[in-house]
């Protein structure tokens, strides 16, 4: 009787949660060797501010995608931006006044220590403002050629040619970093800068003919937040 308890006491034993082996973790992904894709979600608010316009505090939910390849990065962020004073929700159009979409592909060149990588890279997005009726569609884009930079908890890109928001030819910022390793918490900008064409004098704007009496001024749109993941 005690030699057939004797198999069935061992496999009691084996099986036990302390003795079991734990299974072993799982690598990071390598690049190099595979496609790695990664995802994140942000909630928080960003202050708007202008040369001439009122600084504005807009509730934003930010959703992004990256697919890293060998030395390649093609990147995805969709911006959703509510009225100041109201709330937004993540990915829900319906609390939404305005949608920003933007793509970046970027060729990583250099590696600096540190683990800092600097490429080339191409941008093109747009934004699109919803209101209370029909959408209001793009007369122009924002596409142009820069550089991106990513490190630990950080990334910055910078483009120059064709800016939606200074309605011409201008470049663009944008960049995001967490504090510190495992924070839920991340402080993001924009920066666009270009020039704009305003009046040589007030209330020249809605005169019947314009022409001749505007003047071209540097401008810039710059937005700085801070972000929650969840």
């Amino acid at each position: 009787m005690k030699r057939a308890l004797l198999p069935l006491l061992a496999l009691l034993l084996l099986s036990s949660p302390a003795l079991a082996q734990e299974p072993a973790p799982t690598p990071p992904c390598d690049p190099a060797a595979r496609a790695c894709l990664t995802s994140q979600n942000w909630l928080g608010s960003i202050a708007v501010s202008s040369p001439g316009v009122e600084t504005r505090l807009l509730p934003f939910a930010r959703s992004q995608a990256e697919l890293l390849v060998k030395g390649w990065s093609f990147g995805a962020r969709l911006d959703l931006f509510a009225q100041p004073g109201k709330e937004i929700k993540s990915l829900d159009f319906r609390t939404a006044s305005t949608v920003e979409a933007h793509l970046l592909a970027t060729r990583y060149l250099l590696s600096l220590p540190g683990r800092i990588r600097i490429g080339l890279a191409a941008a093109v997005g747009a934004a699109l403002v919803l209101g209370d009726g029909r959408p209001e569609f793009p007369k122009s884009l924002t596409a142009g050629l820069g550089f991106r930079v990513t490190g630990p908890r950080m990334w910055g890109a910078c483009i120059v040619g064709q800016n939606q928001e200074t309605r011409g030819v201008g470049g663009k910022c944008a960049w995001e970093a967490v504090p510190k390793e495992g924070s839920h918490f991340a402080n993001i900008g924009t920066l666009s800068i270009g020039r704009r064409l305003v009046p040589v004098a007030p209330g020249l704007e809605d005169a019947p003919d314009p022409s001749g009496l505007l003047r071209s001024e540097l401008t810039y749109v710059l937005g700085t937040g801070i972000a929650a993941r969840f």
